[in-house]
């Protein structure tokens, strides 16, 4: 992860790309979305901008279509714990965010990263479903879910981490393996919040889960 920013500049930015979710959330190009893409488009949108900022050191004004490739590809399958259905969103959602970037005049490089995020919808999904682009936090993640742990309880996390780390010691023969998860690299789960992060706030996320009840409620 890169440390170009200061926690009072991610701030910031982040309240940046929430606002523009807002707006997006009353947007013809938000209700265009099926309704669970409309249901995701909160989460993908805000992770997509934290991958982009954390990992590659990209604030919005300096999002590109290699690093779109790098986010949408690897990184977000790689962190990201969720159904399918949150990565079948991917695609769709980024693409319809960012055509209303561009017809709003909100950021220059909106129309190019439209195009190009079309086209890797099922790469996304490709990647996230195999085991071999998770990353060791998805890992443990995904066997927690797989076990029945409650992922809200740190308690019941904490306990089925001892249980995950013996068996991969056990397997492996080789006690304190680098694949031991050890909670330094939380998983992330729904929103990115999950991250020890300083919070950003959530107007954004409100605004468009209420569009997506008002339209499911028609």
């Amino acid at each position: 992860m890169t440390d170009e920013y200061s926690d009072e500049e991610r701030q910031e930015i982040m309240e940046k790309v929430e606002g523009w979710g807002e707006a997006f959330s009353r947007s013809p190009r938000f209700e265009s979305l099926s309704d669970p893409e409309k249901a995701e488009a909160e989460s993908v949108i805000m992770h997509f901008a934290e991958f982009m900022l954390d990992y590659l050191g990209r604030e919005p004004e300096a999002w590109r279509t290699n690093d779109l490739w790098e986010c949408c590809v690897e990184i977000i399958p790689c962190k990201v714990t969720a159904e399918e259905v949150y990565f079948r969103a991917v695609a769709p959602v980024l693409s319809s965010f960012f055509r209303y970037l561009d017809e709003a005049g909100l950021l220059l490089s909106a129309g190019s990263l439209a195009q190009e995020v079309e086209r890797l919808g099922p790469k996304i999904v490709t990647n996230a479903v195999n085991p071999a682009f998770w990353g060791p936090a998805k890992k443990f993640a995904m066997k927690a879910r797989a076990a029945g742990v409650d992922m809200s309880s740190q308690e019941d996390l904490d306990r089925f981490m001892l249980q995950y780390n013996q068996q991969l010691m056990e397997q492996r023969k080789l006690p304190g393996s680098m694949e031991a998860f050890d909670h330094s690299e939380p998983p992330l789960i729904g929103m990115p919040g999950n991250q020890r992060r300083k919070p950003v706030n959530t107007k954004a996320k409100r605004a468009m889960q209420k569009t997506s009840r008002r339209k499911n409620r028609r």
